[in-house]
C-alpha cells in the first residue's frame, strides 16, 4: 500500500496515518500538471523512513518544485524482533522492485525517476533494478527503466560491511552485510554485467545494457564500510567523499551541507529538460554521443556548473558577510572596476571568500553565465621535470576551461583571439563572471590581467592572489586585502569543526577554543590543521597546542610548518613513510594552485598498488593534506603545504 501526501510543504504524516504495511510514503506537490520527476529514498540497516534521513527529504521536496519525493520502508535489523513474521530479503526485494513498476499508479506519469540509498538499502536497490531488467524488456514505452535517470549510492556496502553492528549474527540481514557474502557479489556482478553505470559520450549501443548514471558517497569516518566497499566499479569522478560518519552524511543540517550540496548539483546534472532519447545515425557517432534507444541519452561526466571546479569547504565561510556584501556591490555595479583583486597571505582563506561572493552573485541572478578556474602555468614532462616552454599549452587549456564553462564555442588553436570577441558579440544581459583563483606568481598575474584587459563590460573578472596586480592595471583593477577572520568568527570555526566529534564537541572548553585560536592566528587552514589532528589522529587540543608552544621559541620553523609535520607524520604512521612521501611529492612538479587527475595522482604517485595509493590518497585528505576539487575529479594541496614538502 502506499499513502499519498499533497502538501504545499514537507510534513511528515501525522500518528495513525500510516499503517505497518504502508512501505510508500509519497509527499506530493499539489500542483500535478508542473511536475516531471520522483525521487525515492531507501533507508538502511535498522533505519526507518523518516529519522535516517532528517532534513534530506523535506530539502529535495522545497528546492525541486518540479519533484515528488517518496520514502520506502521495509523491516530490518532491530525492529525485526518486534515482528512475529517479517519479510525475507527475496521479498523484500521483490516488493520493491513492484514499488518502481507501478510508479504510473500514483495518476503522475513521472518522466524521470531518482533513487537514493543509503547503506545496505543500496544493496536492495540494485537488486531491485536487476530483478526489474530479469522481468521486463527495457525498450517497452510504459518500461519504468526508461525513466531511471540516476541511483545514488550513499555509504552502501557493495561487497559488505567490515564492521557488522552488534547482534546482527542473529538477523537474516548479515547475510548481505558479512564481508565478501556470495549474495552481495552475485547482485554486483550482475549490476556491473547488465548497467551502464557511467555512460560517456562515444560509448557504443548496448541494448542488453541499462544505461543508468550512478553515484556514490561515502564518509570520511565510515567504520562500517571501507572505501573499496562505498565505491567499486566507480571512477573518482562519480563519488564524493564527505566528511562525516556513516549515518550523519546523509543528514543534513542545512542546504550548505557538502554532502547535500553534491548531491543536489549531480541530480541537476543528470536532468534531461524534456530531451527525448534519441538514436544517433553511425555516419554521426563520432560528432555527437549516441543515445541508447529507449533509454536516456548519455551524459557527459563533466558538469559545466562552476561549483564543481571550486569544491570549497563550506565549514570555513565564517567572518566574511561584510566582506562579501562589499564585493557583491562591486562586481554588481555597471559602472564599477571591471576586475576586483583579493590579495593576501596563503591560507587566509581569499578561495572561500571569494567563493562566497560568486554564490551570492549566482544566487541574485547578477551574472547570467560564471567560470571559476584555477590556474596553473607549467607543465609537468613523464620524467617529473617542468618544462617552462609549455605554458603556452597550459594558457590555453586554461582559456579552454573558460570557454567550456561559459557555454562559448571555441577553437583550442584561436582561443585566445576568439575568447574576448565571443564575449564581446554576447548581449548586455548576458554578463558573464571570470572567476581565476590562485594566481600566485607575479609573472602569471601579469599575464592573465594583460589579457583579461581585453574582456570589456559588462563582464566582470575576480582574482585571488598573494602578489599585488593593482600596478599592472591600475585603472581596471580594484585590490582588496584580505589576511583572515576575526577572533569571533574563529571561535564559531573551531566550535563548528568540533561538531564532527561529538565527544569532542562536548567536552571542547572555552580555554582550548582561545588556545587554538591564539595559535593559529585566526588562519581557517591552521585551525582546520589543529582540529583534524585532534580528530583524526585522537589526540588532545592541549597536546596539539603544546607541540605549538614548544615551537614558538625557534621562528625558522613557523606554525603552519610544525602542523604540516605533525600531519605528514600522521599519514606516514598510517600508510608508510615511502608512500606518503610518493603520493606528495606529486605536487612538486606544478606550479602553486596545480591540480591533478585521479588518473594522472596514481600514475606520478608510482605506488605501484592502486589499493595502497587509494588508501594513502583517502588518509591524505581525512587529514586535510589534500583537497578534492572538480566533484572528486581532481585534487590539489594547500600552496603552503606545496612550500613545506617541496622547499624544505
Amino acid at each position: 500500500m502506499a499513502v499519498l501526501l499533497d502538501q504545499e510543504t514537507f510534513t511528515k504524516p501525522g500518528k495513525g496515518r500510516v499503517a505497518h504495511d504502508d512501505a510508500l510514503v509519497l509527499h506530493r506537490h499539489p500542483d500535478a500538471s508542473g511536475v516531471r520527476a520522483l525521487t525515492l529514498l531507501v533507508h538502511g540497516w535498522g533505519g526507518t523512513r523518516y529519522s535516517t534521513w532528517r532534513n534530506l527529504p523535506r530539502f529535495l521536496f522545497e528546492d525541486f518544485p518540479d519533484m515528488d519525493v517518496a520514502l520506502y520502508d521495509y523491516v530490518s535489523g532491530l525492529r525485526r524482533v518486534r515482528r512475529t513474521h517479517s519479510e525475507s530479503l527475496r521479498s523484500t526485494i521483490d516488493h520493491l522492485a513492484d514499488t518502481l513498476r507501478d510508479i504510473d499508479h500514483y495518476d503522475r506519469g513521472y518522466e524521470e525517476v531518482f533513487l537514493l540509498a543509503h547503506s545496505m538499502g543500496g544493496v536492495f536497490t540494485q537488486a531491485a533494478v536487476l530483478r526489474l531488467l530479469e522481468g521486463e524488456p527495457a525498450g517497452r514505452q510504459d518500461s519504468v527503466l526508461r525513466r531511471l535517470s540516476g541511483l545514488f549510492l550513499l555509504a552502501v556496502p557493495r561487497a559488505g560491511s567490515i564492521l557488522l553492528p552488534p547482534f546482527t549474527p542473529g538477523f537474516r540481514d548479515a547475510r548481505l552485510l558479512r564481508i565478501h557474502n556470495p549474495q552481495a557479489t552475485a547482485i554486483q556482478k550482475g549490476f556491473t554485467n547488465r548497467v551502464n553505470m557511467d555512460p560517456r559520450p562515444g560509448d557504443a549501443e548496448q541494448h542488453d545494457r541499462l544505461v543508468l548514471p550512478t553515484f556514490g558517497m561515502r564518509a570520511s569516518r565510515d567504520r562500517c564500510v571501507d572505501d573499496l566497499s562505498a565505491t567499486m566499479g566507480l571512477p573518482d569522478y562519480r563519488f564524493k567523499t564527505v566528511r562525516g560518519t556513516h549515518t550523519s552524511i546523509i543528514k543534513p543540517r542545512d542546504r550548505d551541507h557538502e554532502g547535500y550540496r553534491w548531491l543536489s548539483l549531480r541530480i541537476k546534472e543528470c536532468r534531461r529538460a524534456g530531451q527525448e532519447p534519441t538514436l544517433v545515425p553511425t555516419a554521426t557517432a563520432g560528432a555527437r554521443a549516441r543515445a541508447v534507444h529507449g533509454l536516456p541519452p548519455l551524459l557527459s561526466p563533466r558538469s559545466a556548473d562552476w561549483r564543481d571546479s571550486a569544491d570549497v569547504p563550506r565549514d570555513t565561510r565564517f567572518g566574511i558577510d561584510s566582506d562579501t556584501a562589499d564585493l557583491v556591490r562591486e562586481l554588481q555595479a555597471a559602472d564599477g572596476y571591471r576586475m576586483v583583486s583579493l590579495r593576501g597571505r596563503g591560507g587566509a582563506g581569499k578561495t572561500t571568500l571569494a567563493y562566497d561572493v560568486t554564490d551570492r552573485l549566482a544566487q541574485e541572478g547578477a551574472f547570467q553565465r560564471i567560470a571559476w578556474v584555477s590556474a596553473k602555468f607549467q607543465h609537468l614532462d613523464a620524467t617529473g621535470h617542468i618544462k617552462p616552454q609549455e605554458n603556452s599549452v597550459e594558457w590555453v587549456l586554461l582559456l579552454m576551461e573558460i570557454a567550456r564553462q561559459l557555454r562559448l564555442p571555441v577553437d583550442r588553436n584561436t582561443v585566445e583571439e576568439q575568447l574576448p570577441v565571443l564575449l564581446r558579440e554576447l548581449s548586455p544581459e548576458e554578463r558573464c563572471l571570470i572567476v581565476l583563483d590562485n594566481l600566485e606568481s607575479v609573472d602569471d598575474n601579469a599575464r592573465a590581467v594583460r589579457y583579461l584587459e581585453r574582456i570589456r563590460a559588462p563582464h566582470k573578472i575576480l582574482i585571488t592572489t598573494r602578489h599585488s596586480a593593482r600596478e599592472i592595471a591600475p585603472d581596471a583593477i580594484r585590490e582588496q586585502v584580505w589576511n583572515g577572520i576575526s577572533e569571533d568568527a574563529a571561535r564559531q570555526l573551531v566550535r563548528h569543526l568540533a561538531r564532527d566529534e561529538p565527544m569532542l564537541a562536548a567536552t571542547l572548553s572555552t580555554e582550548e577554543v582561545d588556545a587554538v585560536v591564539r595559535r593559529s592566528e585566526c588562519v581557517p587552514l591552521i585551525i582546520r590543521l589543529i582540529l583534524s589532528l585532534v580528530i583524526q589522529d585522537s589526540r588532545t587540543v592541549d597536546d596539539v597546542v603544546v607541540g605549538l608552544h614548544r615551537r614558538a621559541d625557534m621562528p625558522h620553523v613557523p606554525v603552519a610548518a610544525y602542523l604540516f609535520e605533525a600531519s605528514l607524520s600522521a599519514l606516514a604512521d598510517r600508510v608508510g613513510k615511502q608512500n606518503a612521501v610518493r603520493l606528495l611529492n606529486v605536487f612538486c612538479g606544478f606550479a602553486p594552485g596545480g591540480s591533478v587527475t585521479a588518473a594522472e595522482f596514481h600514475e606520478r604517485s608510482r605506488i605501484p598498488d592502486r589499493a595502497e595509493f587509494e588508501q594513502a590518497r583517502s588518509a591524505a585528505c581525512r587529514l586535510s593534506l589534500v583537497q578534492s576539487l572538480d566533484a572528486n575529479r581532481r585534487f590539489t594541496v594547500h600552496s603552503l603545504l606545496r612550500e613545506f614538502i617541496c622547499h624544505c
